[in-house]
């Protein structure tokens, strides 16, 4: 019976006799392996990305926006909507974008969302105040500013905190022309670093109360409405509802229903750039079994004499096979670690290549979200054996039904 040791030290003794055959072998098997980490680990990633960000206003949220110039969404909607059963409260809101100076410091395209500020604690989950507190829905006069508002990246200060005036500029379009309109604010909350969800980026809004919006945007219908159902089974009689209402001048969105196209598409995204790395992974394999073959060719004299001495085919079998393993072995470690490498640094330079953000605008650094399992690991290590197995039985069967005699008057 061989030894491990032996059959080790006889495959990597053929690997090392061909270097150059092997390390570009090995070097396809990189490739393949190294791709269906990256590629999957970044699909996968951003799925979980996705779906974490959709399910932080929760399953149960619809959102409801005009779509035709004729319907303005008022008061009475909030009303009429309130009525239909399931549903368990509306949150109307404004949302403009304005220019927020603070002294000499200013920011431009920043999120003013005008929204009751107890109903927003309730509508995004895991929202919290980093200091102050919330103003009274009521209240025209104060503001709570986000993480990235108060904290951008690009200065080397806060841009505005606790009890400091904020001035929020707005376009608005009266008889014809374009009017500035400039309203001061007292900050009175900070928020927490929260990300970007259906309603925008967070971090990147100012919030104001509806009666503040209103004054200052200078109408009475709403950008949109946010109704929160009792249970999940309610949305979809809710959306319906909604549908029936208003026809197609609204747009009825759901979590739920977004989270399920999401996941849809993410999947077949991850089925197709997986297969595109398999088959690279299988040429890989044909690579092998050009290797190994060539191999046993050129060995047919050494085979020759281990049968001669007693060797058995199955075990010339097993030696030869195991050249083939070692070598989708290591490429498939290697190409693991690759993998990885890649795939964060996909995360950290994609996002450099979007569009500039205007001057002074705030916008820190994004990263693509990367999900590596250790699963994913295993099977690509496993994946990537299988395919140098395959690769290599034909070879390691020809090198066993070599005859003694003939293979040792081979020159």
């Amino acid at each position: 019976m061989v030894k491990l040791i032996d059959i080790l030290d006889f495959a990597w003794s053929g690997m090392r006799d061909r270097k150059l055959r092997t390390a570009l072998t090995i070097l396809g098997i990189v490739i393949g392996s190294s791709l269906i980490v990256a590629l999957i680990s970044s699909t996968q990633g951003l799925s979980t990305g996705i779906t974490e960000r959709v399910s932080r206003m929760g399953v149960t949220t619809i959102s409801v926006f005009s779509v035709n110039p004729t319907l303005r969404l008022t008061d009475e909607d909030v009303m009429r909507i309130e009525r239909v059963e399931g549903v368990k409260t509306v949150i109307p809101f404004y949302r403009v974008f304005a220019k927020v100076s603070c002294g000499e410091k200013t920011l431009d395209q920043i999120q003013v969302l005008g929204i009751d500020p107890e109903k927003l604690f309730e509508l995004l989950n895991g929202l919290e105040l980093e200091s102050g507190k919330t103003p009274s829905s009521l209240d025209q006069a104060r503001a709570i500013i986000g993480y990235t508002v108060a904290n951008p990246p690009d200065l080397d200060t806060k841009f505005a905190d606790l009890n400091h005036v904020i001035n929020i500029e707005v376009n608005v379009f009266r008889r014809g022309r374009i009017l500035k309109i400039t309203h001061p604010f007292l900050v009175s909350g900070v928020l927490k670093q929260y990300g970007a969800t259906m309603l925008g980026d967070i971090d990147n809004t100012v919030f104001i109360t509806p009666l503040a919006a209103k004054s200052m945007v200078k109408r009475t219908h709403y950008s949109g409405l946010f109704i929160i159902a009792e249970s999940l089974d309610d949305v979809d009689p809710i959306v319906k509802s909604l549908t029936d209402m208003y026809g197609r001048k609204v747009r009825v969105i759901s979590p739920s229903t977004i989270l399920q196209n999401v996941q849809q598409i993410l999947y077949q995204q991850t089925v197709f750039l997986g297969s595109i790395a398999a088959i690279s992974l299988i040429v890989a394999g044909v690579g092998i079994m050009n290797t190994a073959y060539v191999s046993v060719m050129e060995r047919t004299r050494e085979i020759g004499i281990l049968k001669a001495i007693g060797f058995k085919k199955r075990t010339i079998m097993i030696l030869f096979l195991s050249e083939s393993v070692l070598t989708g072995l290591i490429g498939g470690v290697i190409g693991v670690a690759f993998g990885c490498i890649l795939a964060l640094s996909m995360g950290n330079i994609l996002p450099r290549f979007r569009p500039p953000a205007p001057k002074r605008m705030v916008g820190g650094h994004v990263q693509l979200p990367v999900q590596i399992s250790p699963e994913l690991l295993i099977f690509t290590v496993l994946f990537t054996v299988a395919i140098a197995v395959l690769a290599g039985v034909y070879p390691a069967w020809k090198a066993s039904k070599l005859d003694p005699v003939a293979a040792l008057k081979h020159e």
